[in-house]
C-alpha cells in the first residue's frame, strides 16, 4: 500500500468523523457521549428522548408517568426534544 493511499484512508475517516458530527442523531450521540464522559451523572434526574427527539408520545410517555406515579417527587424528568413550540401532555 502506497503513501497515497494511507492518506486517502485518513481522509476518509477525517470526513466520515466531521459527518457525523453535523447530521442531527450521530450529533446527538456524539454530544451525549462527551457530557456522559466529562460530567458527573446525578442519581436523581432522568434524561428521555423519543424518536430522536421528534416527540414526547408513546412507550416513554408511559414509561415516564409510571415513575412518577411510584416515585412521587424523587426523580427530576427532562425530555429532548427538537421542537420546542409542541405541546407537552400533562404528565
Amino acid at each position: 500500500m502506497g503513501i497515497s493511499a494511507k492518506i486517502q484512508r485518513i481522509i476518509k475517516k477525517i470526513l466520515k468523523y466531521i459527518s457525523r458530527m453535523f447530521s442531527k442523531t450521530p450529533k446527538r450521540k456524539f454530544y451525549f457521549g462527551m457530557f456522559y464522559k466529562h460530567c458527573k451523572v446525578k442519581d436523581n434526574v432522568i434524561l428521555v428522548e423519543s424518536f430522536h427527539g421528534s416527540n414526547i408520545s408513546d412507550s416513554t410517555l408511559a414509561l415516564v408517568r409510571q415513575i412518577l406515579k411510584s416515585y412521587p417527587g424523587k426523580y427530576k424528568i427532562y425530555y429532548g426534544t427538537e421542537n420546542k413550540k409542541k405541546s407537552t401532555p400533562s404528565l
